[in-house]
């Protein structure tokens, strides 16, 4: 359940229609970029601590690698079992 920018946790996951109901938690809203770990960030320089991609085979596109790059995401082409020429 949202409240205003914060996530709400109830116990059971049941939310009444009526809002009334037992808080467990409140999460207040954050950004993508604080999650995961700093040294990922730093290491591999990227914005977030997020990799995406395939294992083989040009699987995901290069055009979906190179767009996580811009957007300062790591993203990995996975070429094992391609013909060199498209490799």
């Amino acid at each position: 359940m949202h409240i205003g920018s914060s996530v709400a946790l109830a116990k059971g996951g049941e939310i009444s229609p009526s809002g009334n109901y037992n808080c467990l938690g409140l999460i207040p809203a954050f950004k993508p970029e604080w999650l995961g770990s700093d040294g990922f960030r730093k290491d591999h320089g990227t914005n977030y601590a997020y990799q995406a991609g395939a294992m083989a085979n040009g699987i995901a596109p290069v055009d979906l690698v190179t767009s996580l790059g811009r957007k300062g995401y790591l993203g990995s082409f996975g070429a094992a079992g391609l013909p060199l020429k498209q490799a």
